[in-house]
């Protein structure tokens, strides 16, 4: 799980608290907490729903090499010269 993306390791700790608040329900349903636990469940299964596409974007982002252009010069090209600067005339 530690070189998964961030997104990845969010939507899998809201998918875990939705399975206990889904868990929760289905337990008590004569429960006074019932209205605010259904609620929490629709604002977490939202958030599953906005996850899976940001964990997505980022599985592909992290797979991609890094940007730039990569040129390969040949060392032959290529001379030293001295460090003391000249002095045009």
């Amino acid at each position: 799980m530690s070189n998964e993306p961030r997104e990845v390791q969010r939507l899998e700790r809201l998918k875990i608290n939705a399975n206990k608040y889904m868990k929760l329900i289905e337990e008590n349903p004569d429960s006074d907490q019932m209205k605010l636990w259904s609620a929490r469940l629709q604002d977490m299964l939202r958030g599953i729903e906005l996850l899976v596409h940001e964990a997505a974007a980022a599985k592909v982002k992290a797979e991609q090499k890094d940007g730039g252009v990569h040129i390969k010069v040949p060392a032959a090209h290529f001379e030293l010269k001295s460090d003391t600067p000249s002095v045009a005339e």
